[in-house]
């Protein structure tokens, strides 16, 4: 299926005009962005990634069946692949991956064909080079749909899973079940794990996102989920007309959320601001989601099916990527500007991008001219992870 789609890919993309950083399907002011790294490792095409909260690990899953993990800071002294830690799956490729929230020596994945929750350790956190291991601890789970979003809470030590027709499943890490509840929403699209909150939050082709709690009532921070405690739903966040395709938190600010729809809109909220599950969260701002952005998206669409569109936010510099197809746009929400659109060479379907190191010192970064500048580590359907760098105020 992965590979079949690949030509597709190459068929949709137009080639350069001839005119370096420029391409005829893109205003003259939107800068076609190579990747500035190939960080090669993998024999064959990337399937999953993730990065650590505090953002200074990043982890790849290939239909090779490995698990590879580097230091992020690494990238940017490295004209070529740093130093990675690397360690076999066992029996199938990782689909869905994710460090532990409260503890990146960590990483949580699910297999594409069985759905069973793996756990991987990395050591030497303090040392030059790092170690990762496949835990021999795997959990099976009940869920018969691919796996949408995977979490690993390790202070209340339990495991979270949610596949496309709507089942929430949690697990203690001993390999219990703790839960099993219907969202009772549409097909799934994206869901995550808050940082530094006992929450997660599910979106769904219901233009709705619904947001829970790990805990049964307030002030209960430090307790640990029981059998006989089921999950609250905490909030409802409904505004969006149509389907929801994807959703973060804001890397900064605990409880802030965005969301983008098939409306064409683009919301900021913030769930903090609420009482009862009754009462609506504050949404702080709407934005009208570029043309370039939402053709990209339709273009995508490979027999009627939507693949992963992908959306991250670093709310200290105002930045948002959007990843749809074989191309990641950069936009500006203090400017509604859009000045950069990443495409994965060759074309390939998209599986993972985020921004990576943008609170660090770049100085010794290309990219660096003042302005905002970012980078943006991106995993497609190939062999390595693509990264790109520019500057917002490039011309």
């Amino acid at each position: 299926m992965r590979r079949k789609s690949q030509k597709k890919w190459e068929d949709r993309v137009t080639e350069p005009t001839g005119e370096e950083g420029t391409d005829a399907s893109h205003p003259s002011e939107v800068r076609i962005v190579s990747p500035t790294v190939l960080l090669k490792g993998h024999k064959d095409n990337v399937s999953a990634a993730c990065l650590s909260r505090d953002g200074t690990l990043f982890a790849s899953a290939s239909l090779d069946r490995s698990v590879h993990c580097f230091r992020t800071f690494d990238i940017d002294t490295c004209k070529t692949t740093p130093y990675f830690a690397s360690c076999p799956t066992a029996y199938d490729y990782l689909s869905c991956m994710a460090f532990a929230d409260d503890d990146h020596s960590y990483v949580v994945g699910t297999s594409a064909g069985s759905q069973t929750i793996h756990f991987f350790e990395i050591s030497g956190l303090l040392s030059e080079k790092l170690s990762i291991k496949h835990l021999d601890k795997d959990i099976a789970t009940d869920h018969r749909d691919r796996i949408i979003f995977v979490a690993m809470k390790s202070s209340l030590r339990v495991v979270i899973t949610a596949s496309v027709k709507t089942m929430v499943q949690v697990h203690a890490l001993n390999g219990s079940k703790v839960a099993t509840f219907e969202t009772k929403q549409m097909m799934l699209n994206s869901g995550f794990s808050m940082r530094s909150l006992p929450l997660f939050a599910i979106a769904s082709q219901m233009s709705d996102i619904k947001v829970y709690s790990l805990l049964p009532s307030k002030g209960a921070a430090s307790h640990r989920v029981g059998r006989d405690e089921p999950y609250r739903q905490l909030c409802h966040l409904s505004g969006h007309a149509s389907s929801i395709l994807a959703c973060c938190e804001s890397g900064e600010s605990a409880g802030v959320i965005l969301s983008l729809s098939t409306d064409g809109m683009l919301k900021l909220w913030d769930i903090n601001v609420r009482h009862e599950v009754e009462e609506a969260p504050l949404r702080l701002g709407s934005w009208s989601i570029p043309s370039l952005v939402q053709k990209a998206i339709k273009d995508a669409v490979l027999d009627g099916q939507i693949p992963p569109i992908l959306l991250d936010w670093h709310s200290a510099t105002g930045l948002v990527l959007v990843a749809a197809g074989p191309l990641v746009y950069c936009w500006d929400l203090e400017t509604a500007t859009i000045r950069h659109c990443c495409r994965t060479v060759p074309p390939r379907l998209i599986q993972s991008a985020q921004f990576v190191n943008m609170n660090m010192n770049m100085q010794n970064s290309p990219c660096k001219r003042g302005g905002k500048s970012w980078q943006i580590l991106v995993g497609a359907e190939d062999k390595w992870l693509q990264l790109y760098r520019g500057t917002m105020d490039e011309a």
